[in-house]
């Protein structure tokens, strides 16, 4: 079998009638249908035209969607018995999760946009799920506001104004836009759009539409490539992989600023050696500020020493994203590197073809869970050349 039959495999194994769990592996709460975990997969297979894929996710938006919270927003996992009844419902663990919900919306409206009944069937629930982000926007200026612990890097120590989660918002809006033909929407996308562009870019003249202009005007450093957050206290510029991929993905910026990321990876993949690069960079160790902050931040048991997890460790899934987001800006050439080097890495795992959870910034060994559709997702997202529409 080659890697990608292998990456079909595991998903496959991963779908369920209720949708499609986090792991074929299907042990601790792995053995759940997640929002983001299963959105990302189905987006996948979707790409792929894969049958078995497609049919479970649209099976995890259905089971999702009838668990939304009177509140608004789509819970974090669920955890079905074997008869397929709902067993437990989690918006979150020690807090919530707020790209449960915009991963949702994005795999709702992007399936819609096929199957006109299905569409209008996610309808009300779409507009309470918009409904919620606009919520916790706390001050009605345009930026949702995610607390530590709040979004997919749930144990480590990114808060605020999180750029990714911003993004995730901003494709939810664009594709709900299409989906519904909604005017609304589509507004509320350009507006965003332009407030991203302008605030998450430190390397420009000041924006003139600023958040936090002194924050602007203070930040620590000025990377070329998206901040990472923007908070009360001001930037966090540290590298975010997920952040950046998806800013290539939808186009944010100009020109001049998406060769400033390419360039700036591809140096690093070049002095590293390879393009297994971290989701977060630099690496949090005991000297670093944010040791006591991230050493805290777990509910069960501690993952991420440097260079492991979400504190260095090599997530297959962003690499992913970071190809796709390459094919959209036309490196198709560089998103072949990453595939290459994904697949090598999978290639030397214990046994090969583990579909371990992450991969260690410094030795390159697999860690985590394994048979993880994260994992099998990525290898299936850098192998689709073709850019996102």
């Amino acid at each position: 079998m080659t890697t990608i039959e292998h990456a079909f495999q595991i998903l496959h194994q991963s779908c369920t009638p209720q949708g499609i769990l986090a792991s074929a592996e299907r042990r601790d709460n792995y053995n759940r249908v997640w929002a983001r975990d299963s959105m990302m997969a189905g987006l996948a297979g979707y790409w792929q035209n894969d049958p078995i894929v497609i049919a479970a996710f649209k099976a995890s938006v259905i089971s999702l969607a009838k668990q939304q919270s009177q509140q608004g927003q789509l819970p974090s996992n669920i955890a079905f018995d074997p008869y397929g009844n709902v067993e437990k419902v989690s918006y979150g663990g020690l807090c919530g999760r707020v790209d449960a919900t915009t991963w949702w919306l994005i795999g709702a409206c992007i399936l819609g946009q096929d199957d006109t009944n299905f569409a209008a069937t996610m309808h009300d629930t779409v507009v309470r799920a918009f409904a919620i982000l606009t919520v916790w926007e706390y001050n009605d200026r345009g930026l949702v506001y995610v607390p530590l612990g709040g979004n997919w890097a749930d144990e480590y120590v990114t808060q605020g104004y999180t750029l990714y989660d911003q993004l995730l918002r901003l494709w939810a809006l664009q594709e709900a836009a299409t989906t519904y033909q909604n005017k609304t929407w589509a507004l509320q996308a350009q507006q965003l759009r332009r407030l991203l562009s302008e605030n998450y870019w430190l390397q420009n003249s000041p924006p003139t539409l600023p958040y936090h202009a002194t924050a602007w005007h203070n930040a620590p450093n000025r990377p070329a490539y998206w901040a990472c957050s923007l908070a009360p206290n001001g930037y966090d510029t540290r590298w975010d992989m997920a952040a950046n991929a998806l800013a290539l993905c939808l186009g944010l910026g100009n020109k001049t600023q998406q060769t400033a990321v390419i360039q700036h990876i591809e140096t690093w993949a070049a002095t590293e050696g390879s393009w297994l690069l971290p989701v977060f960079y630099p690496i949090i160790d005991a000297n670093h500020p944010d040791w006591q902050l991230l050493s805290n931040n777990y509910a069960y048991s501690y993952k991420n020493k440097p260079n492991h997890f979400h504190n260095g460790g090599v997530w297959s899934i962003f690499l992913g994203w970071l190809a796709r987001g390459l094919c959209k800006v036309g490196r198709n050439d560089l998103a072949i590197k990453i595939h290459i080097d994904l697949i090598n890495a999978l290639q030397r795992e214990e046994p090969p073809h583990t579909f371990y959870e992450y991969i260690a910034f410094d030795t390159k060994k697999a860690g985590g869970t394994p048979h993880l559709c994260f994992t099998a997702a990525g290898i299936l997202l850098s192998s689709s050349l073709p850019p996102l529409d």
